[in-house]
C-alpha cells in the first residue's frame, strides 16, 4: 500500500476505536498514523486524546509527552491543558500540575473541570478540605446553572468521609438517592458510611436495599451477602430474589 494509504487506514482505524471506547486499541492505530505523518495536527490530537482516556500508568508518560506537542502546536489548547493538568497529577508531579491549575483558574474561576482537577490533586495530597473546596466550588457551579455532576458529588462525599465527617457525606449521598433510587453505588457507600459511625440498624438496610436490586455481577454483591447473611448464590430452583416479594428500597433515611 502506498504510504498516505497506510495512514488513512491507521487514521480510520484509531477513529473507530476510539467511537467504541477501547482507546488503548485507539491508541495504537494513531501511534501508526503519527509514526507515517508527524506532520498531522489531528492525528496527535486524537493520539493524546487515546493517551488520556487510559486510565493506566503505563500511559501516563506517553499521554504526558503527547499532550504537550499538542499544546505547543494548537491554537485552542484548554481541553488539553486540562487533560495535562490531571496526568502529571497522576504521576504526583503536583508542583507542575497546580501552575497549570493556576493559570487556567485565573483565566476563568468557574471551569468546573479545572475545578475538579484542582480537587482531585488536593485530595492524591491527602489534602481533603482544600480537595473539599474545590469540589464544592465546582458543585455551586453547577448547580447554578440546574446541572448535576455525580463524580463531584461522589468526590464531596469522599472528602468529607477522609475528614471523618460521617453524617455529611451520608447527607451528600441521600441527595443523590432521591435522584436515582437504583444507583447500587449509592446503597452500597451508605451502608459502608453507617456502619463505619456505628449505625449498624441504618447500614443494614441500606445494604438490604442494595441486595434487593443487585445481582452477582456487582462488584460489591459477595461483600453485602456475607454482611447480610445471605446466599451469594440464588437457589437455582427457587424464585428470583427481586420477585420473591422482598420490599423494595426504603424511603431516604440516615
Amino acid at each position: 500500500k502506498a504510504e498516505w494509504e497506510q495512514y488513512a487506514e491507521a487514521y480510520r482505524k484509531g477513529h473507530e476505536a476510539a467511537l467504541s471506547g477501547n482507546f488503548k486499541a485507539s491508541a495504537e492505530r494513531f501511534e501508526e498514523a503519527v509514526k507515517i505523518n508527524p506532520d498531522s495536527q489531528r492525528a496527535l490530537e486524537f493520539l493524546a486524546t487515546a493517551y488520556l482516556n487510559v486510565d493506566d500508568p503505563e500511559y501516563y508518560a506517553k499521554a504526558e509527552r503527547a499532550v504537550k506537542a499538542v499544546i505547543k502546536n494548537a491554537v485552542d489548547n484548554l481541553l488539553f491543558r486540562r487533560g495535562l493538568a490531571k496526568v502529571l497529577v497522576n504521576q504526583k508531579k503536583f508542583g507542575e500540575a497546580k501552575s497549570l491549575i493556576d493559570e487556567l483558574l485565573k483565566k476563568d474561576p468557574d471551569d468546573v473541570l479545572t475545578l475538579s482537577v484542582l480537587g482531585f490533586a488536593c485530595f492524591e495530597q491527602e489534602k481533603y478540605k482544600d480537595a473539599l473546596e474545590a469540589y464544592r466550588k465546582a458543585d455551586g457551579v453547577y448547580r447554578k446553572n440546574e446541572l448535576f455532576n455525580g463524580e463531584v458529588r461522589y468526590a464531596i462525599a469522599n472528602c468529607h468521609e477522609k475528614l471523618k465527617e460521617y453524617d455529611k457525606a451520608i447527607d451528600v449521598l441521600l441527595d443523590m438517592r432521591q435522584m436515582d433510587i437504583y444507583n447500587l453505588e449509592v446503597h452500597y457507600r451508605l451502608g459502608k458510611l453507617n456502619l463505619a459511625k456505628g449505625a449498624s440498624e441504618q447500614a443494614r438496610q441500606h445494604f438490604e436495599d442494595y441486595w434487593y436490586i443487585a445481582d452477582e455481577t456487582d462488584e460489591h454483591w459477595e461483600e453485602v451477602c456475607k454482611l447480610l447473611d445471605k446466599p451469594a448464590t440464588a437457589p437455582k430452583d427457587g424464585p428470583d430474589k427481586k420477585d420473591s416479594g422482598e420490599k423494595k428500597p426504603a424511603e431516604p433515611k440516615k
